[in-house]
């Protein structure tokens, strides 16, 4: 028993301390092409589906993860209220910082708005991982340069 529990405990304190580990996206092009089916699946109306996509791809723990799932089942439907229903996404830009950093902005369109949709994507060498996403309603900052 007592054997079994200093396993357990070995077991927590490794996977607690292990880094997150992501797949990662060959270059650019595959970037946009990922980027581009995951707002497919948004502009369906699946964003749940859309968050399962990226989760590989993210450098996040499973349960910073799983909050942010939590927090979309809980926001669909005051979205769905107060934008209609999803009808679609449109590519907007892809902005490059140096040679290590790029993100792919897309909008999510609903019957009466948009959702900007930011993915953000880091090469620490020579592969690209998801670092973050963002989403709001801030029309405005698309107008901005």
């Amino acid at each position: 028993m007592k054997t079994t529990i200093c396993f357990f405990s070995f077991l927590l304190v490794v996977l607690v301390i292990s880094p997150v580990r992501a797949n990662t996206l060959a270059d650019q092009n595959a970037v946009k092409e990922f980027a581009a089916k995951v707002m497919d699946t948004v502009g369906q109306g699946k964003t749940a589906e859309a968050l399962m996509m990226m989760k590989p791809y993210m450098i996040i723990p499973d349960a910073e993860f799983d909050v942010m799932k939590d927090q979309l089942a809980t926001q669909a439907p005051v979205i769905t209220k107060k934008f209609g229903k999803s009808i679609g996404s449109e590519f907007i830009e892809v902005t490059k910082a140096g040679k290590s950093l790029m993100r792919v902005r897309y909008i999510q369109k609903f019957e009466k708005s948009i959702i900007r949709w930011g993915f953000y994507f880091y090469r620490p060498k020579d592969r690209w991982t998801l670092n973050s996403f963002r989403t709001d309603t801030d029309l405005n900052q698309l107008f901005c340069r």
